[in-house]
Formats: C-alpha cells, sequence, structure tokens
C-alpha cells in the first residue's frame, strides 16, 4: 500500500509540470486575437495574446512614454473589440509677440496647447502653424515638428460720425483690419491714418463719411462728395480750390455749414488805360517880316493827350468797384 502511494506520488511529480505547460500553450494560443492600434493617426493591424494593452503595446513593438496619451489605460484588460489610441508626445515650439517657448506634449487641439503654456485665446486672435493660419479648435496633422505662433488681437477705436465702436483684430495693417471688420471706406471718405499703418498696439481712428456739398458760382451750381469739416477742404475736394481775389461765402476757414451749401465768389481785376484829347488854341503875334492883313504860322500848334490808367475789379463777372490809379498829359 505505501508502495503504491509512493508510486503515485511520483508519477503526480511529473504529471503536474506537463499540465501545466500544456495549459499554458493551450491558453496562449487559446487567447491569440487579432487588435487595431492607432499609432499617430496611422491604423496597426497585431496579433496578441497579451492580456493587458501595455502587453499589446510591447508585443508591437511600441514603446509608450509619460507624456505619451494611451486609450484605454495600459492597464486595462484586453477585450475582443479593443481599439488602442497612441498619440506620442512631440515637441511643440510657441511663438508670441513677447517670447518663444517649447514644450513636449501628445496634445493635438492647438487651443489646448497654448492652454499649456498659459495662453486663453479670445475671439479673433489668430493663430498660424509653420506660417500657414489654422483653426485653433481642430486637431494637427502629425509631423515632425510644429511650430505655433499666437497673434493675439489688438482693439481698435472707431469713431466713425457721432457713433464710437471698437473692432479686435489681428490683422498686419490698418486697411486689412477694416476689411476683416467688414467696414467698408468709399474713395471720398477721410480717415485719420493710413490704411499702411501697422497695428502694433491699440489705436484710435476717425472716420468722416463723405456727405453731398453744394457749391454756387454765379449762376452755375456744382455737386459732389466731401468729408471735409472746413469750407477750404470741401471746395479742394471737388477740385475748386480759391485762386488769387476769390472768396466763399461762408469763409474758406470757417467749418462747413449743415446746409452743406458754399456761395463761390470768383474775383478778377483789370488794369484799363484811357485817353483823352485836348485842343491847342491860337496865339496871335506881331511879325514884323509878315505883310499887313496876312497871317503866318510860326509854329505850329499839337493837340493835347491826357492818359488816365484805372484799376476795375469783377466779381463774378460783374463790375464791382474801379479807381482811378494815375493820371497824366
Amino acid at each position: 500500500m505505501t508502495e503504491l502511494i509512493k508510486k503515485n506520488k511520483h508519477r503526480l511529480i511529473w504529471i503536474a509540470p506537463v499540465i501545466i505547460l500544456l495549459g499554458a500553450v493551450l491558453l496562449r494560443f487559446g487567447l491569440k486575437r487579432n487588435i487595431t492600434i492607432v499609432l499617430d493617426g496611422d491604423l496597426l493591424k497585431v496579433e496578441t495574446s497579451a492580456l493587458t494593452v501595455s502587453g499589446a503595446l510591447r508585443s508591437a513593438g511600441i514603446k509608450v512614454d509619460d507624456q505619451d496619451r494611451v486609450s484605454p489605460e495600459l492597464d486595462d484588460w484586453l477585450k475582443a473589440d479593443t481599439v488602442i489610441s497612441v498619440e506620442q508626445a512631440q515637441e511643440i515650439i510657441v511663438v508670441t509677440p513677447d517670447e518663444e517657448s517649447s514644450i513636449v506634449s501628445a496634445e493635438r487641439i492647438p487651443a489646448n496647447l497654448l492652454g499649456e503654456v498659459g495662453i486663453t485665446l479670445y475671439p479673433h486672435d489668430r493663430v498660424w502653424r509653420n506660417g500657414v493660419a489654422i483653426d485653433p479648435d481642430q486637431p494637427l496633422e502629425y509631423t515632425d515638428s510644429v511650430l505655433l505662433q499666437y497673434v493675439p488681437a489688438i482693439p481698435i477705436t472707431l469713431q466713425i460720425g457721432e457713433e464710437e465702436q471698437v473692432i479686435f483684430t489681428s490683422e498686419p495693417t490698418l486697411g486689412a483690419a477694416l476689411e476683416a471688420a467688414s467696414i467698408q471706406l468709399a474713395p471720398e471718405d477721410w480717415i485719420s491714418e493710413d490704411l499702411m499703418t501697422p497695428i502694433t498696439d491699440s489705436m484710435e481712428v476717425v472716420i468722416r463719411r463723405a456727405q453731398p456739398v453744394t457749391v454756387t458760382i454765379g449762376e452755375s451750381s456744382l455737386s459732389g462728395l466731401s468729408a471735409a469739416s472746413t469750407v477750404g477742404e470741401a471746395l479742394l475736394d471737388l477740385n475748386l480750390p480759391l485762386q488769387n481775389l476769390d472768396y466763399s461765402i461762408p469763409a474758406e476757414d470757417a467749418p462747413l455749414p449743415a446746409t452743406r451749401e458754399i456761395e463761390v465768389v470768383r474775383v478778377d481785376e483789370d488794369v484799363v488805360l484811357t485817353t483823352d484829347e485836348v485842343a491847342y488854341e491860337n496865339e496871335y503875334v506881331e511879325d514884323p517880316d509878315t505883310l499887313l492883313d496876312t497871317t503866318s504860322v510860326i509854329e505850329p500848334g499839337q493837340l493835347g493827350i491826357y492818359a488816365t490808367r484805372e484799376r476795375v475789379r469783377y466779381a463774378n463777372g460783374e463790375e464791382v468797384w474801379r479807381d482811378v490809379d494815375e493820371r497824366w498829359q
């Protein structure tokens, strides 16, 4: 009886390892399955008998660092339909108007990446990736290097007539900022700054919209558009500048009247020369050489001429003033 127990025990010592090894083999080949790994956007089909996510990645030869993003978690058990997503961390260079910084992150949304360096995006802020404007809420494509440029929106205060409004822009020039804000300018409108002015800081800009102006010259009347604030500027806009002795009503330096009506008086001056003939008088003297009852001309008489120079002024073609400048014989 004792010998039988010893023989059975001896057999169990050899059979047990065989059973364990056979179970391990069966378990290994029984659990072998095909899983999908999405590595930085690329699909990989992997056959593995691993039980956890980390084991599946090791069997696929994928090394995961602490900054990488893995879903599901590394210690989660694999299921038949498990899809493993791996987003590998990469260097992101962030450039702002003030500084340049670098981070290593697996984040793909630009807005979130900027948040990691303490930048909060506001409406009208711009983000450029490698020199190309991008939507900060759309994930980045997977590339070797990423340079994000953050261009914050700058406020511009616009005074348009009696209304004031503030626009925010990240455009490089004032003209581009107005166009982006759908603020149209007519050729006759007036703006206090050049449209090519670079936007580097907050600005205050005045815009005057052109309005109709009527100019009367004598019996003629002309109309045009002007954004001028004075009479003289309005006349220049309408190509009707005052010249020489011309004057306007209201005066040239006066503010443009509410009626936006101007009267222009064209003034001309002429110099007129006039002459008057003056008859001579005969003078009789005794001539001992002349026969009795006859006369002779000793010295012929001449008509006298008086010349007068006058200055004449005309307003819109009508004489309004005349003055004798000089008179001589």
